[in-house]
C-alpha cells in the first residue's frame, strides 16, 4: 500500500477551509480522508492509469450523511478534485507534503 498526502484548500459553502488529505492506494483502489475544520469526510474509489481519479465521497449535509460520486486529478505535486452537490460544488486543491 502505498500513502500520499497533501496541504489543500476546499471551497465550501461555509468558506475557505485549509486543511490535509491522505490517500492509501492498493493497486487501483484508493481509500482516504480530508482532515480540515468542520470538514472531515472520508472516500473511497479508483485512480485511472493517467492519473484521474473517481471517488465516493461521504458529506454530512445539514445532519444527514450522504454520499457523493466525485472526480479529480492527482499527481506526485498536486492534486484537485470536485465534489458537486445539489446546493455546491465542493473545489478541493492542494499540494503535496513531505515527511
Amino acid at each position: 500500500m502505498n500513502t500520499l498526502s497533501y496541504h489543500i484548500v476546499v471551497r465550501t459553502p461555509a468558506g475557505i477551509r485549509i486543511g490535509d488529505i491522505f490517500f492509501d492506494f492498493t493497486d487501483e483502489k484508493v481509500s482516504g480522508r480530508i482532515k480540515a475544520p468542520f470538514f472531515e469526510p472520508e472516500f473511497h474509489g479508483i485512480i485511472n492509469k493517467d492519473d484521474t481519479l473517481r471517488l465516493f465521497i461521504t458529506l454530512d449535509q445539514n445532519g444527514a450523511k450522504q454520499e457523493y460520486e466525485c472526480t479529480g486529478r492527482i499527481s506526485a505535486y498536486a492534486v484537485h478534485i470536485s465534489v458537486p452537490t445539489e446546493d455546491f460544488t465542493y473545489e478541493i486543491d492542494g499540494t503535496t507534503t513531505r515527511a
